[in-house]
């Protein structure tokens, strides 16, 4: 259920995270702000248990508590929510690690079993909130069809990324500790990488010329394999290397789109090297289709080591 939650918000940039109408008034960020709502309302009966005291029951409805939730985290920017809601997925994930099998699947003396509660905050509660999230995706983000457009979704993606990165110390940038030992600088490399091969195929496309590769790849295990040569070379440069080049790299990417005519961009028919697809879908594919996922690596990590030092 995380992992569908975190695919459905993927493709949303970061300016339309506020835009209403997810589920009535309720924009993306609102919907995240309620399920970490009722993930703390999971975390309590998780400690009550815990401590031996019955669930504490309440007489308002759930519809008042959803109201007060909503009128409480309107104001707050969405990745405040975001890493309040990776902070307490990660804190239930621990909590139910800690415990006993048999105090989720037993009623025991304080009423239903917690799996019972666990369905009901997420595995049941999930799904509903997605479906919403991914209809009002597909109405509202739509791909770009002018190149100011376009421009502004892939600096708008950007800038999140490097402002995420310029929010972590120096010190953690080279700490191998997110997903499969990367670093934060690993992730920046990796960036990179792609955006660097686009570079040639935007400047055959300037040029009339036929790109030296297709932007495609052709398999999941050859961008798996690529994947894990850029890993295996980033760890042994130089941080301050590895950012610089990013900067480097993005700036010409940048560049070089501007320079094209919008027809290049999002005429499918333009270049039969791109196989019926325009050259725009290439280019979101290596930028703000691509940068979202490691903005939210690096704040999902980042979030759930700030909740474990406080605890430490």
């Amino acid at each position: 259920m995380y992992a569908a939650l975190d695919e459905a918000i993927a493709p949303i940039l970061p300016a339309q995270m506020c835009v209403p109408g997810v589920n009535g008034a309720w924009s993306v960020k609102d919907t995240v702000a309620h399920l970490t709502f009722w993930h703390r309302n999971l975390l309590a009966r998780f400690h009550s248990i815990g401590a031996n005291q019955p669930p504490s029951d309440t007489a308002i409805d759930d519809d008042t508590w959803n109201r007060r939730c909503f009128d409480a985290n309107r104001h707050r920017a969405p990745d405040d929510i975001m890493a309040d809601l990776w902070r307490t997925q990660q804190s239930i994930l621990d909590a139910i690690d800690a415990r006993p099998e048999v105090i989720f699947f037993a009623a025991g003396k304080h009423g239903v079993p917690l799996v019972d509660a666990t369905d009901g905050s997420i595995l049941g509660h999930y799904p509903e909130h997605i479906a919403q999230i991914e209809r009002w995706r597909d109405q509202h983000v739509t791909p770009p069809t002018m190149k100011p457009d376009l421009l502004y979704r892939i600096a708008d993606s950007y800038a999140a990324l490097a402002a995420t990165i310029g929010a972590s110390p120096p010190r953690e940038l080279t700490l191998p500790d997110l997903h499969g030992g990367w670093s934060i600088k690993d992730e920046v490399a990796h960036v990179t990488f792609w955006e660097e091969r686009l570079l040639p195929i935007m400047r055959a496309a300037i040029a009339g010329e036929e790109p030296p590769y297709r932007s495609g790849v052709g398999s999941a295990e050859k961008i798996e394999a690529m994947n894990a040569e850029v890993f295996a070379v980033s760890r042994q440069r130089d941080l301050d290397d590895v950012l610089a080049d990013m900067d480097r790299t993005h700036a010409a990417l940048v560049r070089a789109v501007a320079e094209l005519p919008e027809n290049a961009l999002f005429d499918a028919r333009r270049f039969p090297w791109m196989d019926g697809e325009p050259l725009m879908a290439a280019i979101a594919g290596d930028t703000y289709g691509h940068y979202p996922e490691h903005t939210r690596n690096i704040q999902r990590w980042r979030a759930v080591r700030s909740m474990r030092e406080v605890a430490q």
